[in-house]
């Protein structure tokens, strides 16, 4: 069985409200164990993100999804993971701003 940990790093209390219809979209995935975990920082996303490697390094684990909780991966973004078989596996993410019109 393979093992994966979903990471949401969050410098908050906030989940977009997609994003946790696609966690529970993705808790019967065959031949997967899943677990998410929230790492919350009000400082950085980084000792959020910090906090998931070093839980991942420390623990079990065979892969880490590492998501932002204010995104919503496409729906096969776990299984385009697992199936490029590298060390690291890392994908843009564009973020729309309706109230600048900006995109980040």
């Amino acid at each position: 069985m393979t093992k994966v940990l979903i990471g949401i790093a969050t410098r908050g209390c906030d989940m977009y409200y997609k994003l946790a219809g696609w966690l529970l979209n993705q808790q019967h995935k065959e031949g997967l164990l899943l677990e998410v975990m929230f790492a919350q920082s009000n400082a950085s996303a980084s000792y959020s993100q910090n906090l998931l490697f070093k839980t991942v390094a420390e623990g079990n684990w065979d892969y880490l999804l590492m998501l932002d909780s204010d995104i919503c991966p496409p729906n096969d973004a776990l299984e385009r993971m697992l199936k490029a078989d590298k060390d690291m596996v890392k994908a843009p993410v564009w973020h729309f701003c309706p109230h600048t019109r900006e995109i980040h």
